[in-house]
């Protein structure tokens, strides 16, 4: 009995735009790609093109837990050498570990970003991955403390990069004694950013932070997921009540202002 052989598939431009994106968040849900990359598509002509890329072995995919169950489809590393690599790599991570936490990080992405003040979005996966990173001091921080994310964001006439965190559960009170401590043993370190589940996950972050460095300048401003999500003017707000104003969302479209081959945030308002 003959094997029924696969039909050649062809990587088209989308195909190429779609495989960075996913390699920048680890994954993505179809509605996301549709909203965020491809949205010239019909939603249905964007799933049947994700099942072929996936029989082909250019995709993978991941059910979600806390998504209704829907599957978030990544790269694999076939797609990633032959469509990616560079040489400049040091490390290729092309799955999820953990698939619900990185696709709120999408959302929290595309919220921030058309946000007036926030002017670039850089991932963790692409902060870890190329090597040219390494060698940028505006990123250190974020690099180190192995961030979900770095942003940079206007005030005044200043610019600042900062890390972002986004924590969904609480973890145990050892753990943000630890993270805290790096936080807080970095002088170059003039804020930190961290998106919160809920306010129980907010409490014990700041419970924290209250007991071990409650007469420092405090370093780590919160917003809830949901206000974020949904409010029209964003500001996050520390411990102390110390405002950073991030200005009002926009209906800004962000897209790649990359080349494939090459490095760099896959969302800046700098370029329309």
């Amino acid at each position: 009995m003959k094997r029924k052989r696969k039909s050649r598939i062809e990587i088209s431009n989308s195909d190429l735009k779609l495989f960075r994106y996913l390699h920048f968040f680890r994954g993505a849900l179809v509605d996301q790609i549709a909203r965020d990359i491809l949205q010239h598509l019909r939603t249905d002509t964007i799933y049947w093109r994700l099942k072929k890329l996936e029989r082909f072995d250019y995709l993978h995919g991941k059910f979600t837990k806390f998504h209704a169950n829907k599957k978030a489809r990544g790269i694999t590393t076939k797609a990633f050498k032959e469509f990616m690599a560079n040489g400049d790599e040091q490390m290729v991570e092309v799955s999820s570990k953990s698939v619900d936490h990185d696709i709120e990080l999408i959302d929290i992405c595309s919220a921030l970003c058309s946000l007036q003040k926030v002017k670039c979005y850089i991932s963790e996966n692409e902060l870890n991955t190329w090597n040219a990173y390494s060698k940028a001091f505006q990123v250190e921080a974020a690099i180190k403390l192995r961030s979900d994310a770095c942003i940079k964001i206007q005030l005044d006439n200043d610019e600042f990069w900062l890390p972002l965190e986004y924590e969904s559960n609480a973890k145990s009170i050892k753990r943000y004694e630890d993270h805290l401590y790096q936080i807080y043993s970095r002088p170059d370190l003039v804020a930190i950013f961290y998106v919160c589940k809920n306010i129980h996950v907010q409490n014990a972050i700041q419970r924290v932070e209250e007991s071990k460095y409650k007469n420092e300048r405090p370093r780590i401003y919160y917003i809830l997921l949901d206000e974020l999500k949904q409010k029209q003017s964003i500001a996050f707000t520390s411990r102390l009540g110390k405002v950073l104003e991030l200005g009002n969302k926009t209906d800004a479209q962000f897209t790649s202002k990359i080349k494939l081959e090459d490095r760099g945030a896959l969302f800046s308002n700098e370029v329309h």
